[in-house]
């Protein structure tokens, strides 16, 4: 056989009928471009000994700064001026200048600069709160420049998400933004949502990466939100666009477009941007991985926050009708309420790879079930007991799922050992997932009283 690794590999068999969605602690991840610097605020620097004399910033090398954005004697208060009292020479503050004042010999002062990003800058990093993103990325919007990956994850926020991995691409070039996609590898996430995703060849990459690391060996499982790539779908377009996806990784939203209010950081104005659909995408992202709501929760009728209009998006219920029966998740407003209208997946073929609750309940059990035999039993001894224990650790999970109201019921627990490879154990189990409510159908007729 091929090797795997020591391990536990859990294999879902599709019985035509029902169940896939998080992975643990179901963390969204952002990808997008942003901006070429990063701020880097009130670093100590001590005034050299030579009058107008130059001082290294402290942390930095030849190239590594793009721009000042202050000095001053104490930590956020600029009291010497650029082109005035110093200026940049590289990464040192230069204190060339004759008629302008400076720190006195050996002084502390403070440098706020924009920095180079380069490196570790790339890398897939995980923030808690919208404030560490956007000191790392800069402000969703700044001096009337919308900055992608910070955008992508306030929608999330926003929208619950607890945590999120960003990883700014380099480039908008395809090749980069693939790169970007290829680092959420080696990190667990469950929800990956690409905001520069606007080619059908982009958006087929985010198909195949979360085809690849769902998969039984990879055991990484995972799903995509997109928003249509471009913003001139017709609802036939769209549908189609979704029916040739046809995959329960990927969730397809509509509209192609939203309006959203922000806060300019440079200027402190309001504004309402009109933005594709991908950061409505980060929105549902932030949505499943909320921890107030479980696997099994329904997304159906949910309302997402920070979307302001559907940017003029109107559809008839005919058309709402075709993309949903074609596998499009869309928003509706409900009264200016933005709510999810079915919370489906691409593949439309049965509930259980079409309702994205079901999905969620898929992929959590793989994932913890795996997690609870592999960290008891793997590397263990097999002995006369070990496959009653097996199977009494898995029927105490599964009772669990249901006490949580993930499972309604499971069935047919069978252990045995491989007798071609006695090193391994075979274990297979059906189970009933919790499935969501989405239609009530009533029949009534008129009578004479």
């Amino acid at each position: 056989m091929a090797y795997k690794s020591p391990g536990v590999y859990v294999k879902e068999i599709d019985t035509g009928t029902a169940t896939t969605l998080p992975a643990g602690s179901r963390v969204a991840a952002i990808v997008g471009t942003g901006t070429s610097t990063r701020k880097v605020e009130n670093i100590a620097v001590t005034r050299g000994t030579t009058l107008h004399g130059d001082d290294v910033i402290t942390g930095t090398g030849t190239g590594d700064v793009s721009s000042i954005i202050g000095v001053g004697s104490i930590p956020g208060y600029y009291d010497y001026d650029e082109n005035v009292d110093f200026v940049l020479s590289d990464n040192s503050i230069s204190w060339a200048s004759i008629s302008g004042t400076e720190p006195a010999a050996n002084a502390i002062y403070y440098v706020s600069y924009n920095r180079n990003k380069s490196g570790d800058d790339y890398a897939a990093t995980l923030f808690y709160n919208i404030n560490d993103v956007r000191n790392a990325y800069g402000d969703e919007l700044s001096a009337g420049v919308l900055n992608p990956i910070t955008l992508g994850a306030y929608m999330a926020f926003k929208n619950g998400a607890t945590a999120v991995y960003c990883v700014q691409a380099e480039s908008a070039g395809a090749a980069n933004i693939q790169a970007a996609v290829d680092k959420l590898e080696a990190v667990d996430v469950y929800v990956v949502c690409n905001v520069n995703a606007d080619t059908d060849s982009l958006q087929t990459y985010m198909l195949n990466h979360c085809q690849q690391q769902s998969a039984e060996t990879m055991r990484h499982e995972r799903v995509t939100v997109l928003g249509p790539p471009g913003i001139t779908f017709t609802a036939q377009s769209l549908a189609a666009r979704a029916g040739a996806i046809n995959s329960d990784r990927v969730i397809l939203i509509s509209p192609p477009k939203i309006n959203v209010a922000l806060v300019d950081g440079t200027c402190d104005a309001d504004q309402t941007l009109t933005v594709s659909g991908h950061y409505a995408a980060c929105a549902i992202a932030g949505l499943m991985t909320n921890p107030a709501y479980d696997e099994s929760e329904p997304l159906t009728r949910k309302p997402l926050s920070a979307i302001e209009d559907l940017a003029g998006t109107r559809y008839l219920e005919t058309e709402k009708n075709t993309l949903g029966g074609g596998g499009v998740l869309v928003i509706d407003n409900d009264g200016g309420i933005f709510r999810i209208r079915h919370a489906i997946t691409t593949n439309t073929t049965s509930a259980n790879v079409s309702s994205i609750s079901v999905v969620m309940i898929r992929d959590w059990f793989k994932k913890n079930l795996r997690t609870t035999l592999e960290r008891t039993y793997i590397g263990a001894k097999i002995l006369t007991g070990t496959i009653t224990a097996i199977s009494n650790t898995i029927k105490a999970f599964c009772e669990n799922q249901i006490e949580s109201e993930i499972l309604v019921g499971y069935r047919g627990i069978r252990v045995w050992q491989n007798t071609g490879e006695p090193r391994t154990i075979n274990v297979t189990l059906d189970i009933s997932p919790v499935y969501p409510l989405e239609w009530i159908n009533v029949t009534f007729s008129i009578y004479v009283a």
